[in-house]
Order: structure tokens, then sequence, then C-alpha cells
């Protein structure tokens, strides 16, 4: 049974390329920022218990963020006072915060397009972007979005997140 949940676990990297299956050379996911992560994506469980749904990447103030995939800016605001972009990825949202952008609501953005830039720093992080990803109230490791995920064992019966 060990072998088969190890057989499932997405191995994480952050080389500049990938190889598929077959040996041929994959072009590199498009992070946002920076692939440096700061702080982990720690879901909790409950869903109501403090954890940290998403990740948070290294930048500084006036970095560029990019769109790891193609979607629609479908929100921009300031929630609190932090300057936050999302982006919709089909039924996915990816939310960019302490993000400002100049781009309409509605713009179609393609993979790798610039969305916004980093605004001040936040009580939240002091020189980080936090990048999160849901669909329907479900917290996910937004790495989904470059093909890549985390995985944990967890025990048979109980909730993963």
């Amino acid at each position: 049974m060990l072998r088969v949940l190890l057989a499932g676990v997405v191995c994480l990297s952050s080389s500049a390329s990938s190889v598929s299956a077959q040996g041929i050379a994959l072009p590199a996911p498009t992070w946002p920022t920076s692939d440096v992560v700061v702080k982990e994506f720690h879901p909790p469980w409950p869903d109501w218990l403090v954890g940290h749904r998403g990740l948070d990447l290294a930048t500084r103030r006036g970095d560029q963020i990019r769109t790891p995939k193609a979607g629609v800016l479908i929100w921009k605001g300031r929630p609190g006072g932090v300057p936050t972009v999302v982006v919709l990825h089909g039924a996915a949202r990816a939310t960019y915060q302490p993000v400002s952008t100049a781009l309409p609501l509605l713009t179609k953005v393609r993979e790798g397009q610039p969305i916004g830039t980093v605004a001040k720093a936040t009580a939240h992080c002091n020189q980080c972007i936090h990048w999160g990803l849901r669909i329907a109230e479900r917290y996910l490791d937004p790495r989904l979005l470059l093909g890549r995920a985390s995985a944990r064992l967890v025990a048979p019966g109980s909730e993963p997140y």
C-alpha cells in the first residue's frame, strides 16, 4: 500500500526545465515571480483552524508578477488595504497579494503575461508576495498551476486537509 501512495507523490523541483517520460525536454513553468518559496503551503484541518493557504514567494517592491497559466483577470481591489489581483483559470482562482494592476477587469491573460507589480510590503510579508489558489471553497497548493504540487501522506480514514 505504501508503494501505491508513494507512486502518486509528485516530486518538486526548481530546475529550469523538466523531462517528460519520453525524455523530451519540457519548457520551464512560468512562476509568478522568483521560484524561491519563503513560506510553504500548509492548509489547516479542519479548514477553520490557523494555517497558510498559499505560498509566499520572494520578491521586491516593483517586481513584475506574471500569470503561470492563461486566464481572465476577474477582480482587483484592496481588501484590508492590501492590493490584490485575482485571475480565473477555469474553475480555479489564483490570488496575488500585495500586487497592483492597471489591467481592466475581464482582461484575458496568456501564460507568462505580466499582470501587475509588487506593491509596498504588508504586515503579512516584508519581501514577498502571497500566491493562493482555490477551487470553490477549497484551498490548493498554487504549484498545481505549474503542473507541480506538494503531497503528503495521511493516515487511512483521516481527511487530508
